[in-house]
């Protein structure tokens, strides 16, 4: 049951994710770039999962390795909330300078 809970909440920042590149597309791109076409949800997903591919990931060391089921199902959740208030800053952030321009 836990894993289908981390799973779902990392598909919701999956999909949070996709939108955000989607409004800074509009936002940032298309207002400095007339010719760039739109962007859908689901091509912002894919961009932000290619982006994600690329980059380096960081291991778990060896005490993260040691640690107990229970305690990394908390440490996930805590995590995918956190991204997804992060997501939510990043956007109101974006939405000020956008505001601004």
């Amino acid at each position: 049951m836990s894993s289908i809970v981390t799973f779902i909440f990392s598909l919701v920042n999956v999909v949070a994710r996709g939108v955000v590149i989607n409004f800074f597309w509009d936002w940032f791109i298309r207002s400095q770039f007339g010719s760039v076409p739109d962007i859908s949800i689901t091509g912002a997903i894919g961009l932000s999962l290619i982006v994600d591919v690329v980059m380096p990931h960081r291991r778990l060391s060896e005490k993260e390795l040691r640690e107990e089921l229970s305690d990394t199902y908390y440490r996930d959740l805590v995590n995918c909330y956190y991204y997804f208030l992060g997501l939510i800053l990043v956007l109101m952030f974006g939405l000020i300078i956008h505001w601004m321009m």
